[in-house]
């Protein structure tokens, strides 16, 4: 069985390296660039550990990738021109006029971003690049900024789908990992009709430490807000 980190580059191998063959012909100049874009809250490196971790072994031999660190809660414009930036101080302006066929390589936020830098309303920068691949990004946006933004209220319903949270055993093993021991008629009562309301306003408690004032990446990344960039930001510019 796979373990998640696997999973995540075997798929994002899947996308990436598909689009860097179906493209090889169209790109005469060498070497082929991959732009790897990090999601919200992302990294470029901390450490030893590299936030796209592995996958750069996936590809084809001979690529260059281009792997910028970003604001990692700022918005959508903000972080698209660092993408461009970095960009532009990776690979040479002569080359850029001529369209050097760069592949993006998204995940999560970084996707918005990519088409951000791609759309005549946004960058317009389109004529750069070979491909675009997004991977578990909320185009339609994310449940979880509505939350953490306000936009929506969090109750029952949003814990339906998630049939393993539903399970008492489940939480007093969480709990016991965090030596906290409880007993799962604990655990049943705090997610009851009754009990529920002061468990979400624990967590909302939670959230606002965590996060404190929500920044603007939150706020994009709404159902609400990237409904309106989808009516902006149509399309890919004709780049696949």
């Amino acid at each position: 069985m796979y373990k998640r980190r696997d999973f995540v580059i075997g798929i994002t191998a899947l996308g990436a390296v598909n689009f860097l063959r179906s493209n090889a012909k169209a790109q005469s100049l060498k070497p082929r660039r991959v732009l790897l874009a990090h999601g919200l809250l992302g990294f470029k490196k901390i450490g030893s550990v590299h936030y796209f971790n592995g996958v750069t072994d996936c590809f084809d031999k001979g690529c260059q990738f281009i792997t910028p660190q970003v604001d990692p809660a700022g918005t959508i414009q903000e972080r698209a021109m660092q993408l461009q930036d970095a960009i532009k101080h990776s690979v040479p302006l002569n080359e850029l006029k001529t369209g050097v066929g760069i592949h993006i390589v998204a995940h999560s936020m970084g996707g918005l971003d990519a088409r951000y830098l791609v759309s005549k309303r946004g960058l317009n920068c389109a004529s750069w690049f070979a491909s675009v691949t997004t991977i578990s990004t909320p185009h339609n946006g994310s449940p979880l900024a509505d939350i953490i933004t306000g936009e929506q209220q969090l109750n029952l319903e949003n814990f339906k789908s998630l049939d393993i949270l539903a399970t008492a055993k489940y939480w007093v093993d969480f709990f016991k990992a965090f030596d906290k021991p409880t007993s799962p008629v604990d655990v049943v009562k705090m997610f009851s009709s009754g009990g529920f309301k002061q468990t979400a306003a624990d967590l909302k408690t939670y959230l606002l430490q965590l996060f404190g004032n929500p920044p603007a990446a939150f706020q994009e990344l709404t159902t609400t807000s990237t409904k309106k960039f989808n009516q902006t930001y149509r399309d890919f510019e004709s780049v696949p």
